[in-house]
């Protein structure tokens, strides 16, 4: 099964309300008491109605061109070669960096330690983007969806993040205000992924910050092994691969989704995820020359489950063995599966269909 279907919860998001402003903030002596990164859902709140994945305008020669450089530009380069991003959420993305810098430039005092100059700019950044429309919405799922403005013409205009969307945003206006910020992974106690900020100053020094709480935040001492540690440029970009994957799917081009899921995989190969969705395309698709990727499949859904016995994972790897035909291992992996997460009934009827007495595989399955 696809981790994307997995590893995303629903949330109920709620009217809008008022950001803390520039001055308050400046005049707090002191923060509230911190709590784990993804226990805390912070207004402003999107309207549902805002929600969803924007539509792909065709390409066209860009206007413009950045003031700024930076990760959410590279993202977007990417995700653009998949679904255009027009030249508006460039902007947008510029005009956010240039008004968090004019905020902190008209109270900059004396010098200050790093770690505080890095909670103003994550307070500053969810202040700016709060202001100009901004609502948490789970799941937003790509930066060029939290850029698109969801409010006609004659409205004030209207945007939508989640932690990753707005995690990419925070990290480069950080990035483009000297002061380079890195994502981190966990996976919630729901079973839900989430990401947020974190600054390193040497030593044991961090700030982690996360964007739906709008607060700083403490990692939970139980994540997975290969979660909870500042990624490298190199594997966010890794993780942009994985969602344009999405992109691609959209789309229905199967051989660029391959591409970038293997992409993935080269840039994260500590991390399940690019594994067993690659793995899960081609146990699942009628592809030519299937015989030639089945190896490649086995590798991949074999590689996530040795960095995490998911039972999403043993789906995937089931699927792959009944796909070669070898009904009975697929049967075996199925019933774990099964038994990890007894509420799922879609591992149960599957360990009926591997054990059938004429099997069938997972092809046509989503």
């Amino acid at each position: 099964m696809s981790v994307r279907a997995v590893l995303v919860v629903t949330f109920l998001a709620l009217a809008p309300q008022a950001a803390m402003s520039a001055t308050a903030w400046i005049k707090q002596t002191s923060r509230p008491a911190i709590s784990y990164c993804g226990d805390v859902y912070a207004p402003p709140f999107a309207n549902p109605l805002d929600a969803g994945r924007r539509s792909c305008p065709p390409a066209e020669a860009r206007a413009y061109t950045p003031r700024h450089r930076g990760i959410g530009f590279d993202i977007l380069d990417l995700e653009s070669e998949a679904c255009f991003v027009p030249d508006e959420s460039y902007r947008l993305l510029d005009d956010v960096i240039d008004e968090v810098a004019s905020r902190l430039s008209a109270h900059r005092g004396p010098a200050r330690a790093q770690s505080a100059v890095a909670l103003d700019i994550a307070t500053v950044t969810g202040e700016v983007m709060a202001a100009r429309g901004f609502g948490l919405y789970v799941p937003t799922e790509t930066l060029g969806d939290a850029l698109a403005r969801r409010s006609g013409n004659a409205e004030p205009p209207r945007y939508v993040f989640d932690c990753d969307t707005g995690s990419m945003i925070l990290m480069t206006v950080a990035e483009n205000l000297s002061l380079p910020a890195s994502l981190v992974e966990i996976t919630l106690r729901s079973g839900s992924g989430h990401n947020y900020v974190r600054w390193e100053f040497g030593g044991e020094s961090t700030v982690d910050w996360d964007m739906n709480g709008r607060q700083q935040c403490l990692t939970p001492r139980d994540v997975r092994p290969y979660q909870g540690r500042s990624m490298t440029r190199d594997e966010v970009l890794g993780y942009a691969y994985l969602l344009r994957a999405a992109l691609w799917k959209q789309s229905s081009k199967i051989a660029k989704e391959i591409d970038d899921l293997r992409e993935a995989t080269r840039r994260r190969p500590d991390h399940p995820a690019a594994y067993n969705n690659l793995a899960w395309l081609i146990a699942t698709r009628d592809l030519p020359n299937p015989g030639s990727l089945q190896a490649e499949a086995l590798r991949g859904a074999e590689k996530a489950v040795a960095i995490e016995r998911h039972p999403n994972y043993l789906d995937t790897l089931a699927c792959v063995h009944a796909a070669g035909g070898r009904f009975e291992e697929a049967a075996r992996i199925e019933r774990e599966a099964a038994e990890k997460a007894p509420e799922q009934e879609t591992y149960k009827r599957r360990v009926e269909q591997f054990e059938a007495a004429m099997p069938r595989d997972c092809r046509g399955e989503d």
